[in-house]
């Protein structure tokens, strides 16, 4: 997640497991359908918690809301 341009200034994170705890202030989720590995992720409670182009919200839907990148529209 460190380069990937879908995480603005790249994302410092681990890769966890139930045997594999994140440290405090983050939990371990899978932000992406299309990973099939889970990371650590900051943890928030709003996206004021979250840095400038991210957002605070279940993206995983697992309960525990995290910063990800906000995400951005294009069309007509």
């Amino acid at each position: 997640f460190g380069s990937d341009p879908e995480w603005t200034a790249g994302y410092c994170t681990s890769q966890c497991s139930p045997e594999a705890a994140c440290p405090s202030g983050s939990h371990c989720g899978n932000p992406s359908p299309n990973e099939q590995s889970t990371i650590c992720l900051q943890t928030c409670q709003a996206s004021a918690d979250c840095r400038d182009g991210y957002s605070c919200i279940d993206k995983d839907q697992d309960g525990a809301k995290e910063c990800v990148p906000r995400p951005t529209f294009s069309g007509p």
